[in-house]
């Protein structure tokens, strides 16, 4: 699995449908889309968002630089070839994170929380 730019935009798109789901969730048109979406990304990232989202902590990040958008830690190189080289999941070594290539997004619209 690589992580394109639908991906990226998959995964913004989930991230803001948790939220809005969280706040209307008697919304059917809310609650199809999101339901759809979790089936249309990868079971792997769907997984790592809920874990991670259920401890109240951000899903995604960029990785800029070299380091990690939540934490701010430098990553190992290993992790930054990782994510260039397209490997399957690319986590932070300090908080967990799972990272995207913020180049795959034009505004880095993946929130915050």
């Amino acid at each position: 699995m690589r992580i394109t730019p639908e991906l990226v935009d998959d995964l913004a798109e989930l991230s803001r449908l948790h939220d809005a789901s969280r706040r209307d969730p008697r919304d059917p048109e809310i609650q199809i889309h999101y339901q759809d979406l979790r089936h249309r990304v990868p079971r792997e990232l769907v997984n790592a968002f809920d874990v991670r989202r259920r401890a109240g902590q951000r899903a995604f990040a960029p990785l800029t630089g070299g380091v990690c958008g939540a934490c701010f830690v430098a990553q190992p190189i290993s992790r930054q070839f990782g994510l260039a080289e397209g490997e399957r999941l690319v986590t932070c070594h300090a908080c967990g994170v799972v990272f995207f290539d913020p180049l795959l997004t034009e505004d880095n619209t993946i929130p915050t929380r």
